[in-house]
């Protein structure tokens, strides 16, 4: 697998990709440590708050050092577009497989086809459950307004 990585140096702040943007690439943190953030606009009407900004963004979930990620996204392939923002915290070195790639790995490798599959689905079902919560919060808040 190691020879169908591409590597990314990037800068801190640097978006790595965006909620909406095609989801074709798993990411292996090799140094760095890469904020997932959700877009939560559609509850939140910034224009209100922030003339001029349409987004609301709010930080999901942090990777570091050895972790992986977008593997929601490329794996379940549930609407092949990234459900979340990665933004890069520091300088950062990571390792990136297009899923086509990843595809021909895992298909020779059954058991780690089933685990990441297995990892995949935990994270998604985990995202889901803080969006649900931020969305019961920042709406909650709103109706205070």
């Amino acid at each position: 697998m190691i020879p169908k990585l591409k590597t990314l140096n990037l800068f801190d702040n640097d978006i790595l990709f965006s909620q909406g943007d095609q989801a074709e690439e798993i990411f292996f943190i090799f140094h760095g440590s890469v904020l997932l953030y959700v877009d939560l606009s559609e509850i939140v009407d910034m224009q209100t708050l922030v003339k001029g900004d349409k987004c609301f963004n709010v930080p999901l979930a942090i990777y570091s050092n050895s972790s992986y990620f977008g593997d929601n996204d490329v794996l379940l392939q549930r609407n092949g577009y990234r459900s979340i923002t990665g933004i890069c915290q520091g300088d950062c070195q990571i390792y990136a497989i297009k899923n086509i790639l990843l595809e021909e790995v895992l298909e020779k490798n059954p058991k780690i086809q089933n685990t990441m599959l297995k990892i995949a689905e935990e994270k998604s079902n985990y995202y889901q459950i803080l969006k649900d919560e931020l969305k019961i919060k920042y709406k909650s808040k709103r109706a205070l307004e």
